[in-house]
């Protein structure tokens, strides 16, 4: 179901992606870009009147009590087409929209096996019978295959295609033939081969392509019906909406007037309105049931006018016109709108060419003036705007601006959150809602303590190394902690063997300096263990050249205790005991 909600007041509406109209309409059709404002508004009205008459045609005789109507999108105005959490994208599909519908099945053409319909090893995929009962005729008669080839290209529809399979999921579609619609011959028999798509007048439409023909580089030697697979597709779905509905009350016979209207107050007098903006000619008029008359006799209700055989003419239902734009004028007095257009289309009277008749009610129940604007000539008008209170939105305001209170000429506002005369956010919130801004951070999402200016607030900051040129370089931390460890080497003098040389001071706090020497260049690996075998740091992972080395462990953290240094090479491992005395 889809549930609609409309803002207090017709309000414009956007797409957030770009939408290709001609699906909608060929003739209107064109690509609308991301973010455009669509024309017209969105909005609901609801209207409660027992004096209505249907907007449908085929209800002319029909008096609704009520009528709906919404206009809407999908999309935040109207509150639909997206997920159950606003601003989050739940269906994977990049975007807050979640309106998809799955395509798991395909229409197949399956063609049996044996006689002359061939050997296909999958169904072809679509359903063009007409398209391939007409290349099978081609085939028949560029080969002479039989005397009656119309015959011939039926009874191969008939024999050869499967018509209880037309339509494949699952496994069925990982292999399927396509349908060749733009071939220049029917020589590949309608099926997408590699002659086909390669204009090469060889049939190979009788055996399956190999692909191992591709191998090679020399395609010379391939041929063969290609086959593709189908995956299942997810269709992500836009909607725009435009519903009219009509109602029509029902109740006891005893409550219903003379019109059959239930509460009505019988006949109603209606006013012919040319121009539709609902204001009436006060001297154009008929009292009946329905907005018309018959012609015959004007006392009778429009049923009784049927029942007798007589004409019903309609006031101003609709225009009589040529189709491009060009209305055609009733210049005879004694005859209705409807009944004009009637006589001059069934007597093609000269001057009316190609008349037709285009219902579009034309009538009000409000007869304010002739002129649907000049309050001087008749109606009410109580605040003397020109506006007649019958259609005037605020008959009590001369200046017509009425603040949201109400109140004319007022200076009440509705709020940042839509509240009239409200005080905006509740104090201490960040929104309508009365949402708290997130521990740390001011609405605007600056942080409330940030005393390096780093973006990162305070409480959040990350100790440790920030320097990528040192050895325990912590890519995750914020704020440098001077815990950084650095490698230095001498090159001077190349030691004989691999060794740790010293470890100084031992015991330590919280910092102590191996030095060890390579004397061959190689991947050396250094790392630091408790006594329970644990890996606590790794602080060599590298190729180094041969020569001294030198790097210190920060062992700030680190509980006290033994730990144990392994120093390693491909072929060689060294070890030195550490104490932390803290």
């Amino acid at each position: 179901p889809v549930f609609d909600v409309f803002p207090q007041f017709p309000t414009e509406v956007t797409i957030p992606f770009p939408i290709n109209t001609a699906s909608v309409s060929e003739e209107l059709g064109e690509l609308l870009p991301a973010d455009s404002i669509l024309p017209g508004q969105t909005a609901g009205y609801v209207l409660l009147d027992n004096k209505m008459v249907s907007t449908i045609e085929q209800n002319t005789g029909i008096r609704p009590s009520l009528y709906l109507e919404w206009h809407a999108i999908d999309g935040p105005v109207n509150d639909s087409g997206l997920g159950d959490i606003f601003g989050e994208d739940e269906d994977g599909d990049g975007t807050d929209y979640d309106r998809i519908f799955g395509l798991e099945t395909i229409r197949v053409t399956k063609i049996n096996l044996g006689g002359n319909c061939g050997s296909f090893s999958y169904p072809i995929a679509g359903r063009y019978i007409d398209e391939l009962q007409s290349i099978k005729l081609q085939q028949c008669i560029d080969g002479n295959l039989d005397s009656d080839c119309t015959t011939y290209a039926e009874n191969w529809i008939i024999n050869c295609v499967n018509d209880d399979y037309i339509s494949a999921t699952g496994n069925d579609v990982g292999n399927l033939y396509a349908f060749d619609l733009i071939a220049t011959s029917a020589l590949w028999g309608g099926i997408v081969t590699w002659n086909s798509i390669n204009s090469i007048e060889i049939d190979d439409s009788d055996y399956d392509f190999d692909e191992s023909c591709l191998s090679d580089g020399d395609f010379t030697d391939c041929s063969g019906r290609l086959s593709f697979s189908y995956t299942p597709q997810c269709v992500p779905r836009f909607t725009v909406r435009y519903f009219m509905a009509e109602l029509t009350e029902l109740c006891e016979a005893s409550e219903k007037d003379e019109c059959g209207i239930c509460g009505g107050d019988g006949p109603v007098t209606w006013y012919n309105d040319a121009d539709r903006d609902g204001l009436g000619d006060p001297n154009n008029y008929k009292t009946n049931c329905l907005p018309g008359y018959c012609t015959q006799d004007e006392s009778l209700r429009y049923s009784e006018c049927s029942d007798s055989g007589y004409t019903w003419d309609w006031l101003s239902m609709g225009i009589c016109s040529d189709g491009n734009g060009n209305v055609y004028e009733n210049l005879n007095p004694n005859m209705g709108d409807f009944e004009f257009c009637n006589y001059i289309m069934d007597n093609d009277v000269p001057g009316y060419e190609n008349a037709s008749w285009v219902w579009d009610r034309g009538f009000s129940t409000n007869n304010c003036d002739s002129n649907d604007n000049d309050a001087s000539v008749g109606g009410i008008d109580s605040d003397s705007d020109g506006i007649c209170d019958g259609v005037d939105e605020y008959p009590n305001c001369t200046s017509n601006i009425v603040d949201c209170a109400g109140v004319c000429d007022g200076l009440a506002e509705i709020d940042v959150c839509e509240i009239c005369n409200g005080l905006g956010f509740p104090i201490g919130t960040c929104n309508c809602d009365g949402d708290l801004p997130i521990e740390y951070y001011n609405c605007d999402e600056t942080c409330i303590i940030d005393l390096d200016s780093d973006g990162i607030c305070d409480e959040l900051e990350i100790p440790g190394c920030t320097d990528a040129e040192a050895q325990n370089y912590n890519v995750e931390a914020t704020n440098d902690d001077d815990s950084c460890e650095y490698l230095s080497i001498n090159l001077a003098e190349i030691p004989k063997m691999f060794d740790i040389q010293s470890v100084h001071p031992n015991p330590f706090n919280p910092i102590v300096t191996i030095t060890y020497g390579v004397p061959t260049s190689q991947n050396i690996e250094g790392y630091i263990y408790n006594l329970s075998g644990e890996l606590v740091h790794t602080l060599i992972s590298q190729y180094q050249s041969a020569g001294n080395y030198s790097i210190k462990w920060n062992a700030t953290g680190k509980p006290s205790g033994i730990y144990i240094f392994i120093l390693k090479t491909e072929s060689e491992v060294k070890s030195q005991k550490l104490v932390l005395l803290k």
